[in-house]
């Protein structure tokens, strides 16, 4: 009777229920494949998404402190009310004025300073001066929108000249509408900080159509066929990798071909398995749309298929032995969340001195001053500034300057409190919060700290000093924007009084 039972086990129920149990692993690798794909399109957009913002964050600063000025702001004025050969001289004072700080911007990635006209007609391009007077009604919907209603607004648009991630400001004098302004980066930038800080390989590729419709005939030559699709062109500056060309089958070009060409394809980012130089490798799609909601454009991101790769190997294994599959579920979880603390630690800490990010600064700047106002407890902002920084870095090479950050960053860190805030506002500026604290024992405290960091013996016995501007919060209608513009101008007053000096709003104490 056993052995009839032994018999059935073995030629039925067994062979049943591994049947079964591999149909259940397959659904479910197939289920954890999709998974894992969502998740390289998720993190892509993620990452985008913090590169923009952080590009806007800055662009709003320059705007802020440096465009909305009485200067330019006369300027476009009397040019609302000029014609003619009176518009280019007034052209011609806003190059003088803003050259310097065009330069500046463009060594941060900026590509085009746009001054526009409150009809939407081009005024002045700092990135091709010759080109103006153009209207750009029915071809740049943001320049439209920011005159028409003036609010701000960012976002990626296609141009006459260049392609990029726009923010557009509107400009007023007087509660007069004078025109608009539009800071803007080039997608080439977007795609080496992402290759930079994410060490993803990507391209940035537009539809060939958009070029066709919107572009100067005279600047078409700042684009460049992609090999893969003749449907879509590479921006000139990021055309020389050619990204796929050399690395993919016509088989795997022809599949990127068809997803492409499919209708529903831009709604969303997504991601596909591919062979590129012969190994898999996932290939994840992000979407770029423009105002009107169209998708115009791609960035493409290839990244090594490590995780997919795990799943295909615990699938095999899987089919032997269910435990195994435990076992590496777990791995894979437990891999899964040390990847995601990771990405939060990179939002919550700057990556090169471990100080607190831009981005979580200002949140906790936000919180504090919010608390600060409730309870009529003291606060004050300091902003800290290398001087002449560039010249370390000219000299010495910018390994060098990371080292005396990285260090500038340790030697503060030990000696605030743990109720204190301390983190990178960008370059070789940082922001220290001090809860509880008024605005003369924060002056106490950054002296000694300032005394400190001249003393101190940097990378290669190198000695180093700061300036420092101090912002009190007191009156109940400031905001945080006040307390940042506040610390910003005193510490510019302490470099025009001859750096390194600490002052504190009414004068160095």
């Amino acid at each position: 009777m056993f052995k009839h039972i032994y018999r059935l086990l073995f030629r039925f129920l067994l062979p049943l229920l591994f049947a079964a149990t591999y149909l259940l692993v397959l659904q479910y690798f197939q289920e954890a494949k999709q998974n894992t794909l969502d998740e390289y399109a998720n993190n892509l957009q993620r990452e985008y998404t913090i590169i923009v913002n952080e590009y806007s964050n800055m662009a709003d600063l320059v705007i802020h402190n440096a465009i909305e000025t009485k200067d330019v702001l006369n300027i476009m004025a009397e040019a609302r009310e000029s014609t003619g050969a009176d518009k280019d001289v007034l052209r011609s004072k806003l190059l003088t004025l803003l050259t310097p700080l065009y330069t500046d911007l463009t060594h941060y990635n900026f590509r085009q300073l746009h001054f526009h006209e409150p009809d939407n007609k081009s005024f002045f391009r700092f990135h091709k001066p010759e080109k103006y007077g153009d209207d750009l009604t029915g071809i740049r919907e943001s320049v439209e929108y920011v005159n028409k209603t003036g609010k701000r607004i960012s976002g990626f648009e296609e141009g006459r000249i260049f392609n990029g991630y726009r923010n557009v400001y509107p400009l007023s004098l007087n509660r007069v509408h004078l025109g608009s302004v539009e800071l803007s980066i080039s997608m080439s930038s977007v795609i080496a900080r992402l290759q930079e800080s994410f060490k993803i390989e990507s391209q940035f590729i537009l539809l060939r159509s958009v070029v066709d419709d919107k572009v100067f005939q005279s600047e078409r030559s700042n684009y460049r066929e992609w090999p893969v699709d003749p449907a879509f062109v590479l921006d000139r500056n990021i055309s020389e990798n050619c990204l796929f060309v050399k690395h993919i089958s016509d088989r795997e070009t022809r599949k990127i071909r068809e997803i492409l060409a499919q209708k529903d394809s831009g709604n969303t980012p997504f991601s596909r398995e591919i062979f590129y130089d012969s190994r898999r490798m996932v290939l994840t799609f992000l979407p770029i749309k423009n105002f009107s909601d169209t998708t115009v454009a791609y960035i493409l991101a290839i990244e090594d298929d490590r995780k997919l790769e795990n799943l295909r190997k615990s699938f095999l294994i899987i089919t032997a032995a269910m435990f195994m599959l435990m076992v590496f579920a777990l791995s894979f979880l437990f891999y899964s969340i040390k990847v995601n603390r990771k990405i939060e630690a990179m939002l919550i800490y700057d990556t090169l001195t471990g100080a607190l990010s831009r981005k979580e600064i200002f949140s906790r700047l936000h919180s504090e001053h919010y608390r600060s106002r409730r309870y009529g407890s003291p606060l004050s902002l300091c902003m800290i500034d290398i001087d002449h920084f560039k010249r370390i870095n000219d000299n010495y090479g910018h390994q060098t300057g990371d080292k005396i950050l990285c260090e500038l960053s340790e030697l503060i860190r030990s000696r605030i409190r743990n109720s204190d805030h301390f983190g990178r506002y960008g370059g070789e500026e940082f922001l220290l919060l001090l809860p509880n604290t008024e605005g003369e024992r924060a002056y106490e405290f950054m002296e000694a700290l300032r005394k400190n960091i001249e003393e101190h013996p940097f990378s290669g016995e190198r000695h180093i000093t700061v300036s420092m501007g101090i912002a009190a919060a007191g009156n109940s209608d400031d905001d945080t924007n006040t307390l940042i513009k506040q610390a910003d101008e005193n510490l510019y007053s302490a470099k025009r009084a001859g750096r390194n000096l600490v002052i504190l709003s009414g004068g160095v104490y």
